[in-house]
């Protein structure tokens, strides 16, 4: 099999002048693809006497490894010998993980293994060479040469491994690039579905007899060998066996060498690499992380702490568009507060930041800790690591969003007068292991946040974890009873090249459910990350790095050869017993047929999405009446389903769509205006279809609207159903539809002002006192009559048009949508909604460092301590949601995570069922839910109020036996019981959930 090779960055600089001149096209344009001249098939060999050279071998990988082997074979002092030098090109921390050479005979048999080491290394330009001598060399044989592993932070989703290119020595051919090559395949088993491990498992491998009907049987041996990942070093090693036991003594980065012997030489071989993360702990105590070691702290009140501060603002010059950086800027100073002394943000928009961590790990989660006084309304705007974490906090009295435009409700929230604490669970990607964890605080400014002070912090600290608790409820609900709760974040994977980072986060959390978005932006975003699977449907263009501007070229990658990571994320979601409910974002494929694209009232094409990086402007959008777009859809599903095994599927539960951009936008195509017509019998005047489109008004419109909506849910419904085929969930669960774009609430004009708008009266509302600001009135029913609306270019969703097997997500911010139970129960089923938690747009704070792209900091915002849970317990209360996401930019992080974890415990041990509110008699300051599901009641109590209390409720049941917490210590509770019903005490904390089963 025959694959495109790639082309370095070195290689393009010694391109012709017309590359050059192409290029430059490209950068003025917009548009143009970089010209790649056509890649070889063959690599050049040269002969001596007793000497064969196979030169520039490329790598194996998805035209973004650059990496070249140069292989020769000489024979001297009547012994032959192999050797490899390997050549890399200066990268932005790409790691290459244990490259190798091997010789296999016509049959695929390996004859000889040549390691250039066995640990992880940084591409950082130069070379590596290696030789051993060879037992024999037959006339004819094959050179294969690759990796365990390969990361480029630029396209994680490229890489992976074990891949290798090989060659035909005779020709010079290329025969293959892709995955490592075996004679026979599953000749060695284990019982580790992935790559990834917890200390204190154990990995079996055994010998397996070939598959294929007719293989020659043979007595198989197994060789093992065992090394460090980071240092090389040989841990254990085997010879000769039928079977072999890994059971690593710490945590860390390893490789694992197997290979199974047979007539001639090795059959088959594996080489993988292994994550061992610190052992999980099962916990009911929300407050206990694990067993934590401290691995540095920053003391940011004091002048000559040993780590280096590194603060700055923005200014904007007269005449210039964007924020600059001047050469010396001062952005922050210390101060003292009651505490003692602490480092504060001393400009408007200014920020400081810390680099922490000693000797960090890849692949190993941290707990970062952030102490800060809560002694007046601030807003903390973070940016963690690389940009991976980006979460921002309110303190005391603050508003929904911390900009003017978006200000919807006043909150006030009591201040603790004291040191609070945030923290995170981070994890330790390619930056952080070369530079440590950069942890900075940015001010949104006084025009974007009037009501917050500047932002304080007092002291950093950085632990490792020994071993990480995850919370788990007591008592095992069946499947189809089970709540969910997960994170939805915008891209495939994460930034940080950690690549199971957010499953392992929503574990220690206390999420049951992850929520890849396989298909992002539809497949058109700024890298390569956008889609998950393996597509014909979506060709990937390679893209290249000229003078440090990106390029897209003019080839294609081979999306055959694209690393499983959509499998591999089923594996490790299977291993920590998560559910996977995967979300794609659906415009119609590269394939769609033009005229099945989607067309605006006036005719015109809906606007593309442009992208950062050079390259065309791309149509997204669909006709949903269009045969072709089902035929499309159904493509695409099958894609993403049809290579996963069994074991994979049984993980998979509701599929998600999202609306994004314009993909699913009501069409006003010449096709689908007939079809209207015809289907409905409705008669649009007009002679032409220009004319029809400008007849489409009033009762005309809203009629087209609900009938086109109609046919957009039934083509997702459609897609559900062949989506069920490929999962093995015995209870067939509706699909999750979220139907409004990024900002996430529809409400333009409800509440916010249309940004056309805000710039003419902005100037005059932020010099007005604060009490004087004036905020919109936003009652239930205008949350009601807002859905269904034409908003800010966004078509609300008609309740009237879903069918019964979706279920829409209605977006939830603030105190008035978590409230109002009509609203919740809008598109509710059976009285079990979906909601999603999610900001109304992301910040626009920056921290702008010189030299370097700024940071975007305090992305997704969130109240302080206790009171981070506000908007679920709310929605829990007031319409018994079943469903809850959070919408976060990034991998699960929640500032407040004993808050978070305490909450989802209690709200996961609750059956997935209809919860009636019980009344209480008196002042009972609690709101209680109650349900019987299989001979045991569940009944739920919370308090919605800002101070912690305790009181007596009473619940309709004639008798019971027990009453037992469901999180917390298994104790049974006192309860006294009277012909009105049980009663017992219960103390709840300020926003809290208890859950409790009756038997």
């Amino acid at each position: 099999m025959t694959m495109p090779t790639t082309i370095t960055r070195r290689a393009i600089a010694l391109l012709a002048g017309a590359v050059l001149l192409s290029a430059a096209t490209a950068l003025s344009a917009g548009r143009e693809r970089l010209h790649m001249p056509k890649p070889p098939d063959s690599v050049r060999i040269v002969r001596k006497a007793g000497q064969w050279e196979f030169l520039r071998i490329p790598s194996p990988g998805n035209n973004y490894d650059e990496l070249r082997y140069d292989v020769r074979i000489a024979s001297e002092g009547g012994r032959v010998y192999l050797h490899c030098t390997l050549f890399n090109t200066p990268e932005v921390d790409d790691r290459i993980t244990a490259p190798y050479v091997r010789l296999l005979d016509t049959n695929g048999v390996e004859f000889a293994l040549l390691m250039l080491g066995t640990k992880t290394y940084w591409s950082q330009g130069g070379q590596t060479a290696e030789a051993i001598a060879l037992p024999f060399l037959p006339r004819a044989y094959y050179i294969a040469c690759g990796y365990v592993f390969y990361c480029d932070t630029s396209y994680e989703h490229m890489q992976g491994g074990p891949q290798e290119t090989i060659v035909d020595a005779e020709t010079g051919k290329i025969v293959h690039r892709g995955a490592m090559r075996n004679a026979h395949e599953y000749l060695a088993e284990t019982d580790r579905p992935s790559s990834l491990m917890f200390l204190g498992d154990t990995m079996r491998v055994k010998v397996a007899e070939p598959p294929a009907a007719g293989t020659n049987k043979f007595n198989a041996r197994l060789d093992y060998a065992f090394f460090d990942g980071r240092t090389g070093t040989k841990i254990v090693s085997g010879e000769d066996a039928t079977d072999a036991v890994f059971f690593p003594k710490r945590r860390g980065n390893y490789v694992l060498s197997l290979s199974v012997k047979g007539p001639g030489g090795i059959h088959w071989r594996d080489l993988r690499p292994l994550v061992v993360l610190p052992k999980i702990e099962w916990t009911s105590d929300p407050a206990y992380f694990g067993r934590l070691a401290i691995n540095d702290a920053i003391a940011c009140g004091l002048s000559n702490d040993v780590h280096g501060v590194e603060d700055g603002r923005p200014v904007r010059s007269l005449g210039e568009k964007e924020d600059r950086l001047t050469d010396r800027v001062v952005g922050s100073s210390l101060t003292n507060f009651a505490g003692g002394m602490a480092r504060i943000v001393s400009h408007d928009r200014g920020f400081f930041g810390y680099t922490i961590g000693v000797n960090l790990e890849q692949n190993m989660p941290y707990l970062l800790e952030i102490e800060y006084p809560e002694d007046t309304p601030r807003t903390f705007a973070f940016v963690v690591g690389g940009g991976t974490y980006s979460p921002g906090i309110h303190t005391g009295h603050t508003l929904g969003q911390p900009e003017p435009r978006y200000f919807a409700e006043q909150i006030s929230f009591p201040l603790s007068l004291t040191m609070e604490k945030a923290q995170f669970i981070v994890w330790a990607g390619d930056e952080e292991v070369r530079e440590g964890l950069f942890v900075g605080v940015a001010d949104p400014g006084t025009l974007n946040a009037p009501f917050s002070r500047k932002p304080v912090l007092a002291r950093i600290a950085l632990y490792d974890f020994l071993s990480i608790a995850c919370v788990r409820p007591r008592g095992a609900l069946p499947e189809n009873l089970r709540r969910r709760v997960w994170v939805e974040s915008e891209e495939c994977m994460p930034r940080d090249g950690v690549r199971f980072s957010p499953l392992i986060n929503a574990l220690f959390y206390g999420q049951n459910a992850v929520s890849p978005v396989l298909l992002s932006w539809n497949g058109h975003g700024d890298f390569n990350n956008t889609i998950l699977f393996r597509s014909e449907r979506y060709p990937q263009p390679v893209r290249m790095f000229l003078d440090g501007v990106e390029y897209e070229t003019d080839r294609v990658e081979n999306p055959t050869n694209r690393y499983d990571f959509w499998g591999e994320y089923l594996d490790w979601a299977r291993q920590a017993g998560l559910a996977v409910c995967p979300r794609i974002e659906y415009g119609g494929s590269s394939l769609l047929p033009p005229d099945a694209r989607a067309v605006r009232k006036d005719g015109s094409d809906y606007p593309g999405v442009l992208r950062r990086s050079t390259g065309a402007i791309l149509a997204d959008s669909v006709d949903a009446t269009h045969p072709a777009a089902r035929a499309d859809a159904e493509a695409v599903i099958d894609e993403c389903f049809r290579t996963l095994t069994d074991e994979q599927r049984s993980v998979l539960r509701e599929l998600g769509f999202r609306r994004r951009a314009h993909f699913l936008s009501t069409s006003f195509s010449e096709r689908a205006i007939a079809a209207f017509e015809a289907e409905t019998g409705t008669a649009i005047p007009g002679g032409t279809i220009e004319d029809k489109r400008t007849a489409l008004t009033g009762p005309q419109l809203d009629a087209y609207r609900l009938w086109y909506q109609r046919k957009t849910l039934a083509l997702l419904a459609a897609l559900n159903e062949r989506y069920r085929g490929y999962t093995l969930a015995q209870t067939p669960a509706p699909l999750s539809y979220y139907h409004w774009t990024q900002p996430g609430m529809p409400y333009e004009g409800l509440y916010y002002v249309p940004e056309v708008e805000w710039q003419k009266t902005g100037r005059r509302l932020r010099r007005l006192p604060f009490e004087g600001l004036p905020l919109p009135k936003i009652t239930c029913e205008d949350l009601v009559a807002a859905v269904p609306r034409w908003t800010d270019g966004d078509e609300g969703l008609i309740a009237a048009a879903v069918p019964s097997g979706i279920a829409p997500t209605l977006p939830v911010y603030g105190a008035v949508a978590s409230v109002c139970q009509p609203y919740l129960e809008l598109f509710s089923r059976n009285g079990t909604p979906a909601a999603r938690i999610t900001p109304p747009v992301f910040s626009v704070t920056q921290l702008y460092r010189k030299g370097r792209p700024p940071y975007y900091a305090g992305e997704t915002m969130y109240h302080s301590r206790e009171f981070s849970m506000l908007e679920p317990l709310l929605a829990f209360c007031a319409g018994n949601v079943v469903q809850i996401s959070f919408d976060q930019s990034h991998p699960a992080c929640f500032p407040f995570p004993v808050a978070a974890r305490r909450f989802f415990a209690n709200y996961l041990a609750l059956p997935a069922v209809p919860m009636p509110l019980v009344p209480q008699v008196g002042e009972v300051p609690f709101i209680v839910r109650m349900a019987a599901v299989g001979g045991a009641t569940y009944v739920a109590v919370a308090n919605t109020g800002f101070m912690p209390v305790q009181s007596r409720i009473l619940l309709p049941i004639a008798r019971a036996e027990q009453i037992r917490p469901l999180t917390g210590a298994d104790e049974p509770l006192p309860f006294f019981s009277s012909p009105s019903g049980i009663s017992f005490d219960v103390a709840l904390g300020p926003v809290e959930l208890k859950s409790f089963i009756i038997k």
